[in-house]
C-alpha cells in the first residue's frame, strides 16, 4: 500500500473516492493534492458514521464520499477564485459571478448519493417531539 492509498481493515477506500471524483469532476493537476486529501477527509467521515455489518467497498459508500469531497472542492476553488479575483476601486468593487448554479445542483446530487448510501451508515439525526398535550 502506498503513501497515498488510505484504506483502513473497516474503512472506505478514499483512493476509490478519488477515482470516481475524477469522473464527477476535471481535477487540475495543481489541484490533485486537495483533491487527495478532501477524498481521504470524505471516506474518514463517512467511515466513521459505517452501520454494523456495512461493506466499505459499497459502491453506494465511495460514491457518497466523492460526492461529499467534491462539495468541498467546489466550495475551496470558490473561495480561492473570489479570494484572487476580487478587488476594489474607490467605490467599484469587481468580483467573479458566484456559480450558485453549480453549487446547488451539487448540493442536490450530494443529498441524493447520501440518501442512496443512508441504508449502510448509522443514523446520527435527531428529532424534537412534542409528548402529551
Amino acid at each position: 500500500m502506498t503513501p497515498g492509498e488510505s484504506r483502513s481493515q473497516s474503512g472506505i477506500n478514499a483512493s476509490a473516492v478519488l477515482e470516481k471524483l475524477r469522473l464527477l469532476l476535471p481535477i487540475t493537476q495543481q489541484m490533485e493534492p486537495l483533491a487527495q486529501l478532501l477524498c481521504e477527509q470524505a471516506a474518514l467521515a463517512l467511515s466513521a458514521r459505517l452501520a454494523a455489518g456495512a461493506c466499505p467497498a459499497d459502491p453506494r459508500l465511495t460514491f457518497a464520499a466523492a460526492v461529499l469531497a467534491g462539495s468541498w472542492l467546489i466550495k475551496s476553488r470558490q473561495a480561492r477564485e473570489a479570494e484572487q479575483l476580487s478587488f476594489r476601486a474607490g467605490d467599484v468593487s469587481i468580483s467573479p459571478a458566484n456559480p450558485a448554479g453549480l453549487q446547488n445542483g451539487y448540493q442536490t446530487m450530494l443529498e441524493d448519493a447520501l440518501a442512496q448510501a443512508a441504508p449502510l451508515l448509522q443514523d446520527d439525526q435527531f428529532a424534537f417531539w412534542q409528548i402529551g398535550g
